[in-house]
């Protein structure tokens, strides 16, 4: 009896790591609709409830109980079924969206010939953000404008200017929030950049989208770190050291033909295109375009982003 006890546990424990780790597999692919880590956390009394069944259950002929019962809120959670009554309340509400109100911060600055170079810095949850260029002929003469739609929490907008260093300091900042509850953002931001002088980007953010319409700004730098992501880059014919850390996304790059392109994917990369655009891979994980030694304008990209995928468009 001792022994069949024991082995009892031990399918009911196996059952659970099974299903835990098939999860968090999922979710560190991308393909869970929903935030595990908070799930868990949302979750633990349900988990001691089934601990004591099972603590209770092992030694009888009931003992199956609670093997069936993971297995069934576990193979509950992959299927996000408006009928699915395990996914709904566990996860999110029942086909039913609430309405959330919006606020649009708007933002801009006059353009200052003073300034040689402008530093920006994006650090909000997770939601949209588009960056392109504001041209003095259409929009005025701007050094850049801000709109961001945001929900409940406002963002922070802070600017500087270094006469010193000639360089201008924009921060964007919103406080990060834990909540055991489903993800739902609403951020959206549309930053529009002078094209009359250089620019340091660095974006920290969450999940979202990010569309970088960079074709007539001057990027000297780019640092992205993001949760899973889609991501969009259309370079321009200038020089960028670019370094992308981010959960597995999708990235697709947009550059000229007669800009040189270097590639460093430190982790596992799911599915990219580098043989099909003839970059030539010159070390383990390293890709060189054909022109990159003799090209003027040379882009460095490194991405450190398990089981993404990436594309390289020419055009």
């Amino acid at each position: 009896m001792g022994e069949s006890r024991y082995s009892r546990a031990d399918i009911t424990f196996g059952i659970f790591l099974i299903g835990t780790g098939i999860l968090f597999l999922l979710d560190t692919f991308g393909y869970l609709g929903f935030d595990f880590w908070s799930l868990l956390m949302r979750s633990w009394p349900l988990f001691l409830i089934l601990l004591g069944m099972n603590i209770i259950f092992r030694g009888t002929k009931l003992w199956w109980i609670t093997p069936l019962l993971l297995i069934i809120i576990f193979v509950g959670l992959l299927f996000p079924n408006p009928a699915n009554p395990i996914y709904w309340h566990m996860v999110g509400r029942t086909g039913q969206q609430v309405e959330k109100s919006t606020e649009t911060l708007g933002e801009e600055m006059t353009y200052d010939s003073e300034i040689e170079k402008l530093l920006v810095k994006f650090n909000v949850e997770a939601g949209g953000l588009d960056v392109k260029p504001l041209f003095p002929e259409e929009e005025g003469d701007k050094l850049y404008e801000l709109n961001f739609e945001y929900g409940e929490m406002k963002p922070e907008i802070d600017y500087d200017y270094d006469s010193q260093d000639r360089l201008g300091r924009l921060s964007i900042y919103q406080q990060q929030r834990f909540e055991l509850e489903e993800m739902d953002f609403i951020n959206h931001a549309v930053l529009q950049l002078s094209d009359r002088l250089p620019h340091e980007l660095k974006i920290e953010s969450g999940a979202g989208h990010y569309e970088l319409k960079l074709r007539d700004l001057e990027i000297s730098s780019l640092d992205i770190n993001s949760g899973v992501s889609d991501l969009e880059i259309y370079f321009g014919r200038y020089s960028s050291d670019v370094n992308i850390s981010s959960g597995a996304s999708d990235m697709t790059f947009y550059l000229p033909d007669e800009v040189g392109l270097k590639i460093d994917t430190e982790n596992v990369v799911s599915s990219n295109n580098f043989a099909d655009v003839d970059l030539e891979e010159v070390d383990p994980s390293t890709y060189l375009s054909k022109n990159f030694q003799e090209a003027d304008e040379k882009i460095t990209i490194e991405v450190a982003s398990p089981a993404s995928s990436i594309e390289v468009v020419f055009d």
